[in-house]
């Protein structure tokens, strides 16, 4: 799982938040961010996930998460980096959706792992790479393990919230819930959908279906002045033409300040969203056997040790290259390690 260079988009959907009690008992943890790396040109963020780790810290996060696009790539890093500083990790993965009423847009599914089910996130890793889109067996998957992961619709160009302008908002979050039973499912409120009053009209409506909404919030850069290189990103990425003037150097979504953003959910209708948070998050931190493989194990033929055949099975490959040089010695202990 390689990459240095991760995108962040913090709060519910992407990675993870820490999770900061205040006095009055509220908690936040960051749940959405891009980790991305810029070497196989995802291009979403500036975030390196040792600074992210870092500066969560600071900040006050006792929880983080990781929830990249479709891959697990810095899962373990990120996950030694969060136990290197006493943060408690929760690890998930991203995937675009098509929405049911215009299969033409497409809204950001997360999907949770809870404890040490990170095995089922492997799985639906590996369906979603085979063709970069959501599959009925990847609905079926989480079907099958609904004990083993929990989800998030995050608001940016959700349908659940295209739905609340026409009076369908009950009627496409039932929906999903009827097509993932047994999984606990959650909505992301941001701040801004708090201080528009949004959230008090949606309320009624998002439990009526059996839906939890929680605190949510996106960080695509870790400081302020990171905003014009993630612009520059973005437009990259996007194919688009982005002027010095266009946009201004710094922006407003950088990892927020943990005390602030708990204070400022905890005066929203009694702290019903952090509440929720802490509740939909108990069961999320994750844990990954560090010194265990958590891949399949397989037999080996003629009483070889793993080492050993991984061994011969390379070097058999490098001749077939030509390549006649034995297999330097760092090599041989990686090999060695990971069978």
């Amino acid at each position: 799982m390689g990459g240095k260079t991760f995108q962040k988009e913090a709060l519910i959907g992407k990675i993870c938040y820490n999770k900061t009690k205040n006095t009055r008992g509220g908690s936040l943890c960051h749940l959405q961010l891009y980790k991305c790396s810029v070497a196989i040109h995802y291009l979403k963020s500036t975030i390196r996930l040792n600074e992210y780790v870092e500066i969560g810290k600071l900040l006050g996060y006792k929880q983080l998460a990781l929830t990249d696009d479709g891959v697990l790539h810095g899962a373990v890093e990120f996950y030694e980096c969060c136990i290197q500083k006493g943060i408690q990790p929760i690890l998930g993965c991203t995937f675009e959706v098509a929405w049911k009423s215009d299969s033409s847009k497409k809204e950001m599914l997360v999907v949770y792992a809870k404890g040490s089910r990170l095995r089922i996130l492997m799985k639906l890793s590996t369906l979603y790479q085979q063709g970069f889109t959501w599959t009925k067996e990847m609905s079926e998957l989480i079907v099958t393990h609904s004990e083993d992961v929990k989800i998030v619709l995050p608001p940016m160009d959700s349908e659940w919230v295209a739905a609340y302008s026409k009076g369908r908002l009950k009627a496409v979050l039932e929906s999903l819930k009827s097509e993932y039973p047994g999984v606990e499912i959650a909505v992301g409120i941001t701040r801004e959908m708090v201080e528009r009053d949004e959230f008090d009209k949606m309320r009624e409506g998002i439990e009526a279906a059996g839906v939890l909404p929680i605190a949510f919030s996106v960080s695509r850069y870790l400081n302020t002045t990171d905003y014009f290189p993630w612009k520059v990103l973005q437009a990259i990425r996007l194919g688009q033409t982005l002027s010095f003037t266009q946009e201004d150097a710094t922006g407003s979504e950088s990892l927020p300040e943990a005390t602030s953003m708990t204070k400022m959910f905890q005066a929203v209708q009694g702290g019903v969203l952090l509440s929720n948070l802490e509740q939909f998050t108990k069961d999320l931190v994750v844990e990954i056997p560090l010194r265990d493989t958590m891949l399949p194990k397989f037999p080996v033929s003629g009483g070889k040790t793993s080492a050993e055949f991984l061994y011969e099975l390379c070097e058999a490959a490098m001749l077939e290259m030509g390549v006649t040089t034995p297999i330097y010695e760092p090599s041989r202990r990686r090999v060695s390690s990971d069978s």
